[in-house]
C-alpha cells in the first residue's frame, strides 16, 4: 500500500466511524485533522432563514444585535425559532388593536419601537398556545441577552413575544419620538 492509498484510507476510516484516528505519521494527522476542522466550522455556523433576516432588518439596531444572537443560540441549542412579526407601525398596531388582536395601541407597543418581535419554532413546535413549561427552554437563553417575555405579562399570556425596553417605558418612548429624538428611524437609545 503506497502513502496515497493510506491517506485516502484513514480519512474514509475517520469519516465512516465518526473518531479520528491518530496515526504516528504525520501527513496522516494532518489530512483528518484539516478534514475535520473544516467539517466543525461549517457545522458551527449557524445560517438565518431569509424571513428571520427580513424581520430583523425593521428592528432598532441595538435591539436587532441581541435578538440576532438570541436566535442564533436557540437554533444552536436545537430550537429552530424564526421572526413572525418584528417592527410595527403605529397605523398597523391600530388594526391589529381594532381586530382584538392585541390590547396594545399605536405606540403603545414596543413593537412600533422596533424592540420588540414575535417568534415561534417549528423544531420542536412551539407557538402561541404552548404552555410556560414548553417555552422555558426558549425563555431562558432569551433573557441571558435581557428580554422581557410576554409569557409573564399581567395583562395577557402572549408567549411569542419578546421585547426588551432598555429602561423606557412606552410613553417615554413616544415623547422621545414625537420630539424628534431619533436617528433613522429609531428612537434615539444612548
Amino acid at each position: 500500500m503506497n502513502k496515497g492509498t493510506k491517506i485516502t484510507l484513514a480519512v474514509a476510516i475517520a469519516s465512516v466511524a465518526g473518531v479520528l484516528i491518530f496515526w504516528k505519521r504525520k501527513e496522516i494527522t494532518y489530512v483528518v485533522k484539516k478534514a475535520v476542522d473544516k467539517t466543525v466550522k461549517v457545522v458551527t455556523e449557524i445560517v438565518l432563514d431569509a424571513q428571520t433576516e427580513a424581520y430583523l432588518d425593521t428592528l432598532h439596531p441595538k435591539f436587532r444585535r441581541d435578538a440576532e444572537k438570541f436566535i442564533k443560540e436557540a437554533r444552536k441549542e436545537g430550537h429552530y425559532v424564526y421572526i413572525t412579526s418584528a417592527f410595527r407601525s403605529f397605523k398597523k398596531q391600530n388594526a391589529l388593536n381594532k381586530a382584538g388582536k392585541t390590547g396594545a395601541k399605536g405606540g403603545q407597543s414596543y413593537h412600533n419601537y422596533g424592540l420588540a418581535m414575535d417568534i415561534n419554532s417549528s423544531r420542536p413546535t412551539i407557538n402561541m398556545k404552548s404552555d410556560k413549561a414548553t417555552w422555558a427552554p426558549i425563555v431562558k437563553i432569551a433573557r441571558k441577552y435581557g428580554f422581557t417575555w410576554g409569557g409573564d405579562f399581567s395583562t395577557g399570556y402572549d408567549p411569542v413575544h419578546f421585547e426588551k425596553r432598555y429602561g423606557l417605558h412606552h410613553t417615554k418612548l413616544l415623547a422621545m419620538k414625537n420630539a424628534g429624538d431619533v436617528t433613522d428611524g429609531f428612537v434615539n437609545l444612548g
